[in-house]
């Protein structure tokens, strides 16, 4: 199984419930490439780099985003990014 059937077969097993919050730690080894982990509950810092799987490596922060998206949430959702809260909106009309 290449690295992206992995991918989609580790994002077909996800169920999460709405509202899950998931925390992503990114880290850039001495060579200078990016890694990411998905954080396990109850981790710190301080703890250093937990037994889970760590993604990469890659050259750009824009690739290692690109295989959080692809991991985190499967190649079938789209991701829209939001903009700016106008502070208008919270006024009565």
């Amino acid at each position: 199984m290449n690295r992206n059937e992995r991918r989609s077969a580790a994002a077909r097993k996800r169920r999460w419930k709405d509202k899950t919050v998931v925390m992503v730690q990114c880290f850039r080894s001495s060579d200078g490439l990016l890694y990411w982990f998905e954080e396990p509950e109850g981790w710190a810092r301080e703890d250093g780099i937990p037994d889970v799987e760590i993604h990469g490596p890659f050259k750009t922060e824009a690739e290692a985003a690109e295989s959080q998206r692809l991991v985190l949430m499967g190649p079938q959702c789209k991701v829209t990014e939001g903009d700016m809260w106008d502070q208008a909106w919270d006024r009565m009309q």
